[in-house]
This record gives structure tokens, sequence and C-alpha cells, in this order.
């Protein structure tokens, strides 16, 4: 028996068909790559600098409200 197929049989939850049919699945996957954490990074700034753009939008349409606000006659 091999390493593998000794993994696979002692399993404790998995019948030894199953942890087989798990492992050809896992092993036809492919390897992830590094441009993933990179691209997150990329994704982060780019939520960070909408977030900034947000709350200046949002404080400039609050201080002319108030600024409309206080020059109306009563």
């Amino acid at each position: 028996m091999t390493s593998v197929e000794a993994r696979q049989s002692s399993h404790p939850y998995l019948t030894p068909n199953r942890a087989s049919t798990i492992s050809t699945w896992q092993s036809s996957l492919p390897e992830r790559k590094l441009q993933f954490s990179m691209t997150s990074e990329a994704d982060a700034e780019s939520r960070k600098a909408a977030v900034e753009a947000y709350q200046q939008l949002k404080l400039s349409l609050f201080s002319r409200a108030g600024t409309s606000a206080a020059h109306q006659p009563s």
C-alpha cells in the first residue's frame, strides 16, 4: 500500500473510495497564483479611495446645506 492509499484508507470519516475521489479532484486543480494577493491589495486601495471620495462629497454637500440654511431669510 502506498502512503497515499494508507492515508486515504485510514481517514476517520470517509470511505477509501470517497477519499480517493476527493484526492483525485484535488490533484487536478491548478495551483493558485500570487497575482491574487496583488489584486486584493489593489482592490483595498481602490475601496479606500472610494470611501475617502464619498466622505469628501458628503462633507461638501453638508457644508453647502449649512451655508444655504444660514442665508435664508426667516
